[in-house]
């Protein structure tokens, strides 16, 4: 008898956990984070300029740490958006 009454506790307790697991599941899932979400931190520079360091040093042949500062954005900058495109 005492055995059938431990089989069903720890089933009730087992579905306890369950529901429970997928409420603070629930609660805790992230929204969706896109490229258009903003994130905190800097804010993102525009795309114009990265994408001209980027052609600026694949056309020069330079490295990317040595990115004059006119267009706007550093060289690892340009090649980070650069992998990520």
């Amino acid at each position: 008898m005492r055995c059938v009454y431990w089989v069903q506790w720890r089933f009730i307790l087992s579905l306890a956990i369950l529901s429970h697991r997928r409420v603070v599941a629930g609660r805790r899932a992230p929204a969706a984070v896109g490229p258009g979400t903003p994130r905190g931190g800097r804010p993102r520079l525009p795309a114009r300029a990265a994408l001209a360091g980027i052609v600026y040093v694949l056309r020069s042949g330079i490295p990317w740490r040595m990115l004059p500062k006119e267009f706007g954005c550093s060289g690892v900058t340009c090649w980070r958006r650069l992998r990520d495109w």
